[in-house]
């Protein structure tokens, strides 16, 4: 196997469209490789050379010394050239690596010279003209990533370099602000998700409304207990979910977002996102689940502007079959103000621990660790009966504030992906769950199945440790029970990752440039037609609507609900423009309830 071929095999497992390029990719008519005086290459780019001619290596490491790189930094090399300076940086054990190149002929002929296999799980490669680039760096750079321009190549190939560098510095300067509704589901862990969503959208300084239809489920999920016959309850629910969808509608109709971004099991109909469409309102939906277990994707993904996944490979050729190019992947997080290590001295209270339902993969692993102090919560466990004497309040569900104490109280927090198919660690895992994330943003110390896609996320042996079977899980429970400093550091380094990397926050900031790109024209248009506070002040409208108005922002939006607020917050009830609105604001509750 050649050098280009182990290379080209760990960037096809991450990202198969740049290994296709590279593996076609044709001659470049604009370089030139050349013999440098120490017997290595060097190159020419449009008749300007890209790297020393006498000593590439050596300048590389002089550059290296200038940018003053630090073991675990996370930088973003901004022109790979020939490698000397990716591979300078490289040296120095980052944690993490983003490296962009302009040309695919001049990324085949790096790839090809050297082996950068040792490196596969913290570095990354992106064309400037591919499909995420600039995601990708700007998600590097709002985390903190040090920026390393080859300058040389840069200046030689500005053209390509320039647009997606200015773009991301403006994004990052004067970010936008936006209503954003977020719409989750009646029922299931992305409930949680979609609170975490919201929460993340106002940190960033979005206006946020949301559409929560859970209290919904008890009367949907009374279809079965009313109706036998499966046709009916098909019709009946189908329904309720028109109803729901509808009622989603109204409430887009009400608050004129900006975007209407939308989570996994939201209950919205084909129907009602051809309508969104029709109307030019932006939507997003974040498919937080396993494609191959939900089907409901195909209809969902055609009908929204940016389709989030958790998955890439299959199911990106997937969703390519059906023509779409506007999907992105984007893996869960946790978030920091509710993950967290506890903010005083916790007592372990039980050596291993488990929260999730009992899926079937579980309950046949699971059975092999009953000789350990070990307890599990959630439901669905009653179906293997040897769990019962471990299974913990009675087998209901329980709650993040729950979840987060079990992980505290826990030494060994455990994690298994679900599977109804194989009887523990599922062979081909292409994603990552919350649960992965929010353990280590609570620092506890994390034994998690091997999964493809975690080395980039967490270092396995230095932020997590993962296992393949029973028998590995065994001997690092065994181990790491004895060690408690290990464990500590571990849990310590996990948690750095998930707060540094890894939060709502920061993979919401990155689904937003994602939309500005796709959807920008149509949500300035839309923010263009709603009227703001400084534009009622500024007319020639009556002196005690101004006054009233005086204390709110300019730019905020022209709401009854936002001036009634302001005028509580104010306690001040005695002038002629507070006393209408608050009548005003009566009038309409009244009206609501009748």
């Amino acid at each position: 196997m050649t050098l280009f071929e182990k290379n080209l095999k760990w960037i096809a497992e991450r990202s198969p469209e740049l290994a296709e390029i590279l593996r076609n990719a044709p001659p470049d008519p604009g370089l030139e490789f050349l013999d440098a005086k120490d017997g290595g290459q060097t190159a020419k780019l449009k008749g300007k050379l890209i790297h020393s001619a006498y000593a590439p290596a050596e300048e590389a490491e002089n550059q290296a010394k200038d940018w003053d790189l630090q073991p675990g930094g996370r930088y973003v090399v901004v022109g790979v050239g020939l490698g000397y300076d990716l591979r300078a940086v490289l040296k120095c054990e980052p944690l993490w690596v983003l490296a962009i190149e302009s040309r695919p002929a001049l990324l085949r002929k790096a790839l090809e010279d050297y082996d950068y296999t040792p490196w596969a799980d913290s570095l990354s490669f992106h064309l400037t003209d591919s499909v995420g680039c600039e995601a990708a760096v700007f998600r590097a750079l709002s985390q903190g990533a040090q920026r390393l321009e080859q300058s040389a190549l840069t200046d030689a190939d500005g053209k390509r370099y320039r647009p997606v560098l200015e773009s991301i510095d403006r994004k990052l300067s004067s970010p936008s602000k936006w209503r954003i509704l977020v719409a989750g589901p009646m029922h299931g862990g992305s409930i949680t998700t979609a609170r975490y969503v919201a929460s993340a959208f106002r940190r960033l300084g979005h206006r946020v409304i949301e559409f929560d239809p859970s209290p919904f489920y008890p009367a949907y999920s009374k279809v079965e207990e009313i109706l036998r016959g499966e046709n009916h309850q098909t019709r009946f629910k189908g329904a309720f979910i028109q109803y729901v969808s509808d009622l989603l509608l109204a409430k887009v109709a009400e608050e004129k977002p900006d975007l209407v971004f939308l989570l996994a099991q939201t209950p919205v109909t084909a129907s009602t996102l051809d309508q969104l469409r029709s109307k030019g309102i932006p939507t997003a939906f974040w498919f937080v689940e396993n494609y191959r277990h939900m089907s409901y994707w195909r209809d969902i993904a055609p009908r929204v502007d940016v389709f989030f996944t958790i998955q890439r490979g299959d199911f990106f050729s997937e969703l390519r079959a059906l023509g779409l190019e506007d999907f992105h992947y984007l893996p869960l997080a946790c978030d920091p103000t509710l993950h967290h290590p506890p903010d005083s001295p916790v007592e372990f209270t039980m050596d291993i621990s488990f929260a999730g339902a009992g899926y079937y993969n579980r309950r046949a692993l699971f059975e092999g660790l009953l000789d350990y102090d070990f307890k599990i919560w959630g439901i669905e466990w009653r179906r293997n009966p040897a769990l019962l004497p471990i299974l913990q309040n009675e087998g209901h569900e329980y709650s993040i504030e729950e979840m987060i104490e079990i992980i505290h109280q826990t030494r060994l927090n455990l994690n298994l992906h679900s599977s109804n198919m194989y009887e523990g660690v599922e062979p081909y895992g292409d994603f990552v769950n919350p649960r992965t994330f929010e353990i280590c943003g609570c620092g506890g110390f994390q034994l998690v199945d091997q999964r493809g896609p975690l080395p980039e996320l967490f270092r396995p042996g230095r932020e997590v440790v993962t296992y393949g079977d029973l028998a590995e899980l065994r001997r690092h429970i065994d181990f790491y029970l004895a060690n408690e400093e290990a464990r500590q550091e571990i849990a310590e380094a996990g948690r750095e990752r998930a707060h540094t990397d890894h939060t709502y926050d920061i993979r919401l900031a990155e689904a937003l440039f994602v939309l500005e790109r796709k959807a920008g024209a149509r949500i300035s248009q839309r923010k263009d037609e709603i009227a703001t506070v400084g534009q009622a002040v500024a007319g020639d409208g009556s002196p005690s609507l101004k006054s009233v108005l005086a204390n709110l922002p300019a730019d905020a939006e022209l709401s009854l609900d936002s001036i009634v607020k302001d005028i509580r917050s104010r306690g001040d009830f005695s002038g002629d423009g507070e006393t209408i609105f608050l009548m005003l604001e009566r009038i309409r509750s009244a009206a609501k309830i009748l």
